[in-house]
């Protein structure tokens, strides 16, 4: 089922994806070699939360990361690891 979206809908949801770019944007340069994508997934948890964003991700059929991060030859949709 496809639902239609109202001028107040789309309204947040061009606010929420301005709040997200600028999370993605202020991320770069925390991405270095040897950090963990665990410790990426944590610090765009505490990100969302200071913007009063909630991640689609977390907790659909018990998903318990913000993000889905993969590095180099890993699938898409990587689930964040220590190492």
């Amino acid at each position: 089922m496809i639902t239609i979206k109202n001028k107040v809908a789309i309204q947040k949801m061009a606010i929420a994806g301005k709040l997200l770019s600028e999370i993605l944007i202020k991320v770069m340069p925390f991405l270095k070699e040897g950090i963990s994508t665990l410790e990426i997934d944590a610090w765009i948890a505490e990100q969302l939360f200071q913007k009063g964003l909630v991640s689609q991700a977390k907790g659909y059929k018990g998903y318990q990361h913000v993000s889905c991060i993969s590095v180099n030859n890993e699938v898409v949709h990587g689930i964040p690891h220590q190492k």
